[in-house]
């Protein structure tokens, strides 16, 4: 009975990810959380555009209800806009939080980009200074020319 090789799906993607270097990327792992972010404030912003709604609906209820002289009924919706709007504006609060966090990962994400040309252009610069000292110390300079081209006559002069 042989043994058999099973993948779960985690290390699959585990093993994709390694291949194509996403493990050791940082600026992979800040794109994450930015599009994370960017996803929890639109949810967010969706949740309070709906607790407004419903603070508008349970204010035009009150006021029918104040209408009909149903002062419990008009209290009781007027407590539930409260509530609502209060929920709205810790949507609110939320959102800014996440703003905050989300301008400070953009901030990391682009710190890491400019390090990572910074250090391309570092390494970029010292392969530039070694191919142009291996072309100066392949030249031939004068002298060495006169050298190599009285040595060729001297080998000439004995054949």
């Amino acid at each position: 009975m042989g043994s058999e090789w099973v993948s779960s799906p985690s290390s699959v993607t585990m093993v994709v990810n390694w291949l194509t270097g996403k493990r050791n990327n940082p600026i992979h792992g800040l794109q994450k959380a930015i599009d994370l972010l960017n996803k929890t404030v639109e949810r967010i912003e969706q949740e309070e555009k709906f607790d407004l709604e419903k603070a508008a609906m349970y204010f035009e209820i009150a006021k029918q209800y104040h209408r009909a002289n149903n002062k419990r009924g008009a209290l009781l919706y007027i407590k539930l806009k409260v509530k609502m709007e209060e929920t709205a504006q810790h949507c609110r609060d939320c959102q800014l939080l996440l703003h905050k966090e989300l301008m400070l990962t953009e901030h990391s994400k682009m710190k890491v980009i400019s390090d990572e040309l910074l250090r391309k252009k570092l390494i970029w610069a010292e392969r530039v200074e070694k191919k142009k000292k291996l072309i100066e110390a392949l030249r031939l300079k004068p002298t060495h020319v006169f050298i190599c081209f009285c040595s060729f006559l001297i080998m000439l002069t004995f054949i």
